[in-house]
């Protein structure tokens, strides 16, 4: 053959493997925008949107705040060199790292020899996924997130947009997808997790010296191979091609292999992402709501907002309980997430600890491993599996479906906080205490055995805590103990449970708040109840707030709500077109409630700005809810200014129709005379029934009976804000018989108007004779009031809501009369942390008057103003949330 035949013949090769590329090029593009335009259709179609302000309303999905403990897979190509880390494939093109030295001494230059050629020798020949997920079963783990795509662009799944992908080339086997069938098989939750937002630069490297990567034949497993210092420059950032081809890899991820949850690196935290993330999360959101089971996604830094997706911190943990849950991806070596020799495992100790510390936390732990190039797992990585398994058999109640409890531990070793911290702490001792809790049951987990077999819980000492029975997970004999003022002081037995940390068990207990009033304080404290304790036992309802049940003769519960949504029904308190919902609650049990909403209904606040409601009666089958109005002034707070009761809403049919009261919130033209101009100081702004029990079966002459704080004059030198919906000076009382025809009457109505000579209370018509039942300047927001028949008290919930927008403080007050003498029961200082329209509904008052729950909604600036206001005590959130209490004698 002629040197002239030849060039011409492989001219003529050329021109044909060009024509290949071109044509598969357009079949790739063409599909890449059909898939973005399957995005779009979905991202659109709800109930999520693209933009940030919907994605904040996803949910965590239950199973994933339950399951603790979760498997993460580093398995590809660059697990053939087994040297370095799985960041091989980019280092080995980097001149002056050991992987390029490497590299060259032992697979020769890589324009001979580059990445691509590790594919053939990438086989998986061993890989048996039922036996991986059965492993992972046994090592107690409930989700398993194998990488999809790291940054070396070579997909573990059959991806459509690419043939560098373990389907077609190396192994020819589809390996998420069998993975994601064995994993189902055992019961266990599937994710997933994509690096490929690294590819746009992975391979720069290779640009700069003669290599494969320039190879134009290689482009579709090492380009686009642009500059990483560019591109976060912004000088190159990913252009929309690349952009298209990552949002319809992720999405081809979500529609092949259904995964609950997606993990992310950090590089989608450059700008170019950020619309495409909007655009993928309203997608995946939308289609966990048609699979039903919900979708969670995990980032870092600060790519997402804080609840539009569940924080991820690499190789580090959290200092304190983080309000919001997160998670933890650590591998099980501390030198590669991916297979290399050798590897420094971590002690099966110090995983156990980490997760213990983790959970308590509100965290939970990805543990990685990384298999060897054909399929197999090493024994090392087996049998630390294996061994957190067995751990987990014994102590996993203590773990899995566990809620942090109001403090996370004791103890002195202290955890650093952040990414890349996982081996900077000092081995944790027998007197560091971790804390996790599950309906009525408190876990102390000790993360030594103690010296002398002597644990001291101080946490849960006589006085802070109210301890019944203890117990020791994996251990059947009786524990020696007592609760003293040093703690709870526990005996263990002669023989270790298990290695590892062990969990004591702890039943009929209840954490006692400790009751710190200001110096100011004009209440005494009770001579009959002697504080508040609060079991742990607690449940959280709908996305909305203001609830006060009232307690129907048809034996359910019915309450007004606003600013949320329950069910398909969202209200908003807020301009023109203020609305209210209102609810029934059916169940007899605080913890399985069912929560329906009936229905809206407006309510112009003007010549005010916002509406809430507040007194909610049902009464021999009339149903009554007040709304009062609210105003900003320019302060940067929420409704500091407190505005009248325009009077009662009718219904006579539950709730399905209204009559609206003749009414409004134009000052004299409210139900009571206040205020005289727009914007001054009100009594009864916001009125609360009296909570007599069903069907007011205690009102004691049949009247209902009425509760609001309000203020004689604004003195906003002493705070701003101080008459809000939240904070005021004093506490009135007012009663009235209901009735349709009465109840919008004021001049029905009788006012608590001080006392005679003799301290017997005086009523009066007199609306200006009116006097405060409790005065404590400052300190008296919102109020209720209900009878606790078994103990036949009244108890009364008032918060001091600060400036509005900060911690709140509660307290309650009891009394044999309502009109007093009230005393003080507790103080709690930062209750919620933030909580507000605290009530005792009287429906779940136990026999004995001394259990009870408590309701109430915290911390709304954490979603409106990204405030991450602690849950405390846990459970305590934006929503309608109930506590059970107990009253503490002496």
């Amino acid at each position: 053959m002629s040197r002239r035949y030849r060039v011409r013949h492989l001219l003529v090769i050329a021109a044909l493997l060009f024509c290949a590329a071109w044509t598969w090029a357009q079949r790739v593009e063409k599909k890449v925008a059909a898939a973005v335009k399957r995005v779009d259709e979905v991202a659109a179609r709800g109930p999520f949107n693209p933009a940030w302000e919907s994605l904040e309303r996803a949910q965590v999905p239950e199973w994933y705040l339950d399951a603790k403990f979760g498997i993460f897979i580093h398995w590809g190509v660059y697990s053939v060199p087994a040297f370095g880390s799985e960041w091989y494939p980019r280092q080995m093109y980097k001149k002056d790292t050991a992987e390029y030295k490497r590299h060259v001494a032992t697979y020769g230059p890589q324009s001979k020899f580059g990445y691509k050629d590790f594919i053939p020798r990438f086989t998986a020949d061993n890989f048996d996924a039922k036996h991986w997920a059965g492993l992972f079963r046994k090592a107690g783990a409930r989700y398993v997130v194998p990488v999809a795509e790291h940054h070396d662009g070579f997909p573990m799944y059959d991806c459509s947009f690419t043939d560098w992908s373990a389907a077609k080339v190396g192994p020819k086997r589809d390996i998420v997808g069998e993975l994601a069938a064995a994993v189902r098989g055992e019961g266990l939750h599937f994710g997933a997790s994509t690096h490929r937002a690294e590819h746009w630069w992975f391979f720069d490297q290779g640009m700069l010296f003669d290599s494969d990567v320039k190879d134009p034949g290689n482009l579709g497993l090492y380009g686009p191979a642009r500059s990483q210092e560019l591109a976060e420059k912004q000088n190159e950032p990913p252009d929309k091609a690349f952009l298209d081809d990552w949002l319809a890899r992720t999405a081809e991820i979500v529609d092949k292999y259904r995964p609950e949850l997606l993990w992310f690196d950090w590089w989608i935290e450059q700008p170019a992402f950020q619309p495409y993330l909007q655009k993928f999360a309203a997608f995946y959101y939308n289609r966990g709501a048609e699979w039903g089971s919900g979708a969670a996604i995990n980032y870092k830094l600060e790519t997402f907002p804080q609840r539009a997706a569940v924080l991820d911190l690499e190789r580090g943990q959290l200092a304190s309980i983080r309000p919001l849950f997160w998670q933890t991806d650590t591998a099980i070596s501390k030198n590669s997430w991916g297979y290399v020799q050798p590897q420094d495992y971590k002690t099966v100790d110090s995983i156990v600890d980490d997760l213990v510390d983790i959970v308590s936390k509100n965290g939970c732990l990805l543990l990685n491993i990384g298999p060897r190039p054909d399929g197999t797992i090493p024994e090392e990585e087996e049998n630390i599996l294996l061994e957190v398994g067995r751990w987990l058999e014994v102590n996993g109640e203590s773990i899995y479906g566990t809620r942090p409890w109001r403090v996370f531990g004791e103890g002195p070793t202290r955890v650093s906080e952040g990414m890349f911290t996982d081996t900077k702490r000092a081995a944790f001792t027998g007197e560091d205490i971790r804390f996790t809790v599950k309906g009525g049951t408190l876990y102390a987990i000790v993360l030594a055995w103690p010296e002398n077999r002597k644990l001291v819980v101080r946490s849960l000492a006589k006085g802070a805590a109210v301890v019944g029975s203890v117990s020791l997970l994996g251990y059947n004999g009786r524990l020696e103990g007592k609760q003293t003022t040093r703690g709870l002081e526990v005996r263990l037995p002669d023989e270790k449970p298990c290695d590892h940390a062990f969990a004591l068990k702890i039943t009929d207990w209840a954490f006692a708040w400790p009751s710190a009033p200001p110096p100011d304080c004009p209440f005494g404290p009770s001579t009959d109840i002697s504080g508040i304790a609060f079991t742990g036992r607690h449940a959280e309802y709908t996305g909305a707030d203001t609830w006060y049940p009232s307690w129907a003769s048809d034996g359910k519960l019915y309450s007004p709500f606003t600013d949320g949504t329950v069910g398909p029904i969202s209200v908003s308190s807020g301009g023109k077109s203020a609305a209210t919902g209102h609810a029934v609650i059916e169940g007899d049990d605080p913890l399985s409630l069912k929560v329906a909403p009936i229905g809206t209904w407006p309510g112009s606040p003007e010549p005010y700005e916002g509406r809430y409601p507040c007194g909610s009666l049902v009464h021999n089958g009339v149903w009554y809810y007040a709304t009062y109005a609210l105003k900003n002034a320019g302060y940067g707070l929420n409704w500091p200014i407190l505005g009248p009761c325009p009077g009662f809403y009718v219904s006579k049919d539950f709730g399905k129709t209204w009559t609206n009261p003749a009414l409004s919130c134009a000052p004299g033209k409210a139900l009571f005379p206040e205020p005289k101009k727009l914007g001054g100081p009100v009594k009864f702004g916001a009125p609360h029934f009296v909570d007599f029990g069903k069907n007011l079966e205690h009102s004691p002459d049949g009247k209902a009976y009425l509760v609001g704080h309000g203020a004689v004059e604004a003195d906003l030198e002493d705070r701003v804000a101080n008459l809000s919906w939240i904070t005021g000076d004093q506490v009135y009382l007012c009663r009235v018989r209901p009735s349709p025809e009465t109840i919008n009457d004021a001049a029905q109505y009788e006012y608590f108007g001080g006392r005679d000579e003799k301290g017997k209370a005086v009523w009066t018509s007199d609306f200006f004779r009116v006097k405060p039942l409790l005065e404590w300047d400052n300190n008296m927001g919102c109020v209720t009031i209900t009878y606790n028949a078994p103990l036949k008290r009244f108890l009364m919930c008032v918060t001091d809501g600060t400036n509005t927008v900060w911690k709140f403080n509660s307290y309650v007050l009891e009394a044999a009369e309502i009109t007093g003498p009230w005393r003080l029961v507790a103080y709690l200082k930062d209750f919620g942390e933030q909580a507000y329209f605290v009530n005792f509904p009287s429906k779940f008052i136990g026999g004995d008057g001394r259990t009870l729950w408590l309701c109430y909604a915290a911390n709304f600036t954490n979603g409106w103003l990204g405030t991450n206001l602690r849950s405390d005590p846990p459970g305590s959130r934006y929503a309608m949330c109930l506590q059970e209490v107990r009253l503490l004698g002496k």
